[in-house]
């Protein structure tokens, strides 16, 4: 992973997020129940919050818990609002959480946290109209590499696999990274970039990096995976995702890539068919209980966009 993928530009990248990223939700074909505010779990520094999207009737459904971006450091589960309303309308139990930010609060805090999260929609299951049993993490950036971390780490531990940063608890039943760092491996050791959040340079932390990155932490065990990158991405390169992508293949776990096409970063969050495409891979998995068909190519939506053009993106309202 190149470093200036890390941080170079994410400060600005955060703040755009922040502004773009509370989309407006789409006309309501099913009717939403939203709960806001609710408290996942108590730090020192505060209750985390999280809002709830529970469609209508009620009734137990798959979970969704949902992370936002922002380079760890930016952002709140309120960019996510878009998102979470249109995979709640497709029959979901949407958690969309905020977490604890660096740079005052260092890796691991943010993977803590959702792992708490994680661990409070399971007790809270019956309260929430959850299936404990089908839970799934869905992230965009660093929310991306967050719930990837979560399914990753949480498989492995259940494994008997190494040691990983932070409580995995109960696992998840599949994941949904867009626009995911995957691998922090390969940082040059002595850049600065991810300093704020990780601690220091790779030379100085190295294991540090290595229980950040998602792709050290790939088994047989793993959940189902979906990405879905920008096509031209020049914040996070795709080579991160596939990397992992081709990991998990390998070790027979199913995998696919969407690729939006003429998009960079910030595009593909807006991307109305990347949503889409994600909540088609969430219902195989866990609604009808088959698996995604492991792929060896990527998806780059030529095919689509070839006869339907751009998918329509999601409004951007402001702050």
């Amino acid at each position: 992973m190149r470093a200036r993928c890390t941080v170079g530009g994410s400060l600005l990248f955060g703040i755009a997020l922040a502004a773009a990223g509370r989309a407006d939700e789409p006309p309501a074909s099913v009717e939403l129940k939203v709960v806001r505010g609710v408290t996942y779990v108590e730090r020192e520094s505060g209750p985390l919050k999280a809002d709830v999207y529970l469609p209508l009737p009620l009734r137990a459904r798959p979970g969704v818990l949902m992370v936002h971006g922002g380079a760890w450091m930016s952002g709140s589960r309120s960019q996510m609002a878009g998102h979470a309303a249109l995979v709640a309308r497709a029959g979901y139990s949407v958690v969309s959480i905020d977490y604890r930010l660096a740079p005052r609060h260092k890796f691991p805090a943010q993977l803590e946290d959702c792992q708490a999260a994680l661990g409070w929609m399971r007790q809270e299951a019956a309260e929430h109209y959850l299936n404990s049993a089908r839970i799934a993490g869905y992230g965009y950036s660093a929310g991306g590499h967050l719930v990837c971390l979560v399914g990753m780490v949480g498989a492995a531990q259940a494994d008997g696999g190494a040691a990983a940063a932070g409580d995995a608890g109960p696992g998840l039943q599949a994941v949904v990274a867009g626009g995911a760092p995957c691998d922090f491996r390969q940082v040059p050791p002595h850049v600065q970039a991810l300093a704020y959040w990780l601690g220091g340079t790779r030379q100085q932390l190295p294991q540090r990096y290595r229980l950040a990155s998602p792709a050290a932490f790939v088994s047989a065990a793993a959940p189902p995976t979906f990405f879905f990158h920008g096509q031209e991405d020049r914040l996070v390169p795709q080579a991160s995702p596939r990397g992992m992508m081709q990991q998990l293949l390998a070790a027979g776990v199913p995998a696919t890539m969407f690729l939006v096409p003429e998009q960079g970063h910030l595009g593909a969050f807006l991307d109305r068919r990347a949503i889409q495409e994600a909540v088609s891979f969430l219902d195989r998995v866990l609604k009808s209980g088959e698996t995604a068909e492991p792929l060896t190519d990527v998806d780059d939506g030529s095919e689509q966009a070839a006869d339907a053009g751009r998918a329509p993106e999601l409004p951007a309202s402001p702050q």
